[in-house]
């Protein structure tokens, strides 16, 4: 307890201590909690009232996100009808600071009737949801960290540290993966970070490329044909050699040095930068950014050309 007005270390060191007292659960808890998680047939439905409600619902999101099917229930609204989210099959976590909230032990017994398997985070290990549930998850707090000991604070931090490395652990049994986890998160930062550069870069048939040793007249259709303000100059193996883009164009015209029978290996800039199809959108745009340019051809292996990433194209996948 506070004696006087706390620190910012103070708070700091109390929330730190609260989460340490995590460790009083035993390994063995947390196994069979994962095991019982990772054969569920059904979904995990987590409940809780108050601020352990908003903590509930920001853990059945993290379980959702490592591909995990979880919703939020109210533990009021469940004897009004939201009971019918509850399928036999399913897991329940329920989360009280004191193990003695009534709403949810009154949803504990409808769940005792179902036979129902219930995970329970409390501050308490003797509390009648603790000594109730299948498995019971303890922590223990000094204070809040709020005036007067009372906005929960501190054991919503600790309450929602048990649920994220619950998630944690259930992401590693089931060996999710970085393209999985990309399938619920295609977009924003995480979305640049997790989709792969294949997934929007155009089909070699549709990239725009020509061999190095055309003329600038025959070039020029299959840029404007691409739609894309460039094209490649390859070799016989389609390697990339160099492009040519509508800005590189402009300048020519803008020198007075046009002429459709130009060289097209004379005009293009050559050992361009490209991107391959496993890299990241986030790796590509960083490119983008770099070298000033709106496309990159990607390349396999043996530098041959297989497609074009546009900033269009990404744009339009609601990626960013």
């Amino acid at each position: 307890m506070f004696v006087s007005r706390p620190t910012i270390q103070d708070l700091i060191q109390n929330n730190i201590s609260a989460l340490r007292s995590i460790e009083q659960n035993s390994v063995e808890v947390w196994q069979k909690a994962i095991a019982l998680l990772s054969t569920m047939k059904g979904k995990l439905v987590i409940a809780g009232m108050g601020k352990s409600g908003h903590i509930a619902q920001k853990i059945a999101a993290t379980f959702v996100s490592l591909r995990t099917t979880a919703v939020f229930l109210h533990p009021s609204e469940a004897f009004h009808g939201d009971l019918g989210l509850i399928s036999p099959d399913d897991v329940c976590l329920l989360i009280s600071h004191s193990g003695e909230t009534s709403e949810l032990l009154k949803l504990h017994k409808h769940l005792e009737r179902q036979q129902i398997p219930v995970i329970s985070i409390t501050s308490r290990a003797d509390s009648t949801l603790a000594r109730q549930s299948a498995l019971s998850f303890q922590y223990s707090i000094e204070h809040e960290g709020s005036p007067e000991n009372l906005a929960p604070m501190a054991s919503s931090l600790t309450s929602l540290a048990i649920g994220d490395h619950l998630a944690s652990l259930l992401s590693f049994e089931k060996n999710i993966s970085r393209e999985q986890f990309a399938e619920s998160h295609p977009s924003g930062a995480l979305g640049l970070k997790t989709t792969k550069i294949e997934t929007v870069m155009t089909s070699l048939e549709a990239t725009p490329y020509v061999q190095v040793s055309v003329l600038l007249r025959e070039a020029l259709p299959v840029m404007s044909a691409g739609k894309k303000g460039i094209v490649a100059a390859v070799d016989e193996e389609r390697r990339l050699i160099g492009v040519f883009t509508d800005g590189d164009l402009r300048r020519i015209v803008a020198k007075g040095d046009f002429s459709y029978e130009l060289s097209f290996a004379e005009v293009i800039t050559r050992q361009p930068l490209a991107v391959r199809p496993e890299q990241s959108l986030e790796e590509a745009l960083r490119m983008m950014e770099s070298l000033k340019v709106m496309a990159l051809y990607c390349i396999d292996s043996q530098g041959r050309v297989c497609g074009i990433v546009h900033m269009h194209d990404i744009v339009e996948r609601n990626i960013i």
